[in-house]
């Protein structure tokens, strides 16, 4: 399950219970095709309540073709992404954006995220 909420300069969009990959790709072809992203300076990525992520390898090239994409239509753009510290996904998120050209962190909850997007771009 998911949901996105618009704001002026950027997006926000949770996750939570099991989440698919079909999921991932609806979500960001969603954001991606939007007429909005290209004046985005912000994506917020929560990723707090998800009990797990099932990924096949087909999906992920596709999420992984589709951010690169969109990472070279759209190059301004700051990313957090929320997650527990420890967890597989947030390592995934990581390794994933490290060869990305936005640039990312990794937060364990929305306020700490919100503030590093406001000191970078809100």
């Amino acid at each position: 399950m998911y949901e996105i909420e618009w704001a002026k300069n950027g997006v926000y969009w949770k996750y939570s219970g099991d989440v698919s990959g079909s999921e991932i790709i609806e979500v960001s072809q969603l954001i991606y095709d939007d007429p909005r992203y290209a004046a985005l300076k912000y994506k917020l990525v929560d990723f707090l309540d998800v009990e797990s992520v099932n990924l096949n390898r087909d999906e992920i090239l596709i999420i992984v073709n589709s951010h690169k994409s969109a990472a070279l239509s759209n190059r301004n753009i700051e990313t957090a992404v929320i997650s527990h510290s420890n967890s597989e996904l947030a390592n995934k998120f990581t390794f994933f954006f490290s060869n990305q050209c936005w640039e990312f962190l990794v937060f364990q909850d929305r306020e700490k995220g919100n503030s590093w997007l406001s000191s970078k771009c809100i």
